[in-house]
Order: C-alpha cells, then structure tokens, then sequence
C-alpha cells in the first residue's frame, strides 16, 4: 500500500493528513494550503464538498489536514493538496483515501 493511502468507513467523518515534511528544508515550514481537488475511482473530477469538507482545511508542522466527510463503500479516491512554504516553495501531495464497510 502506498504510504499515502489511508483506510476510511463510508460515513466516517475522518481527517485527512497531507504530510509534506519529506520535501521541506532544515527550516522550512508550511505558511499556507490548500485542498485542491478531488477525484473519484474513474478519475472524475468530483465537486466541491462531495467527500472534504472545504471549512476544516489546517496546517502546521509539516501537515495539512482536512476532513474527510463522505465517500462510497469499495471506492477508492484521489485527494491532491497543495502547500507554500517560507521559502516560497509550492509543493503538491496526492492522499488516497480507500473507503471499505
């Protein structure tokens, strides 16, 4: 399994951990993030709020969290996030959330 696949139950109001500390600098913080977009088993671009709630994205120590809201049972579904550092970095992490019963 992919170290950012993470395991959720259809109506499970579950946080999502982007953990973008692999590619920061001795020094380097995360100053803002972002939720960028969802997609679904297909590949679809799903709308926004289907399965994250848009008002919980947070960040800090390395980390952007958002809340996992919904999702269908036997699916499994892309979460790309995007994160700014204080060195002016943009960095982009796709979480995959594999939603079983």
């Amino acid at each position: 399994m992919n170290k950012n696949t993470i395991k959720k139950h259809p109506n499970e109001y579950f946080p999502i951990n982007a953990d973008f500390n692999e590619v920061l600098a001795t020094g380097e913080s995360l100053i803002t993030g972002s939720w960028v977009a969802s997609y679904d088993y297909t590949g679809s671009l799903l709308a926004d709020g289907v399965i994250i709630d848009e008002s919980t994205i947070a960040y800090g120590n390395g980390f952007l969290v958002a809340n996992c809201i919904s999702g269908s049972d036997n699916q499994t579904y892309k979460l790309s996030f995007r994160a700014k550092t204080s060195n002016l970095n943009v960095y982009e992490l796709d979480v995959y959330v594999n939603v079983r019963d």
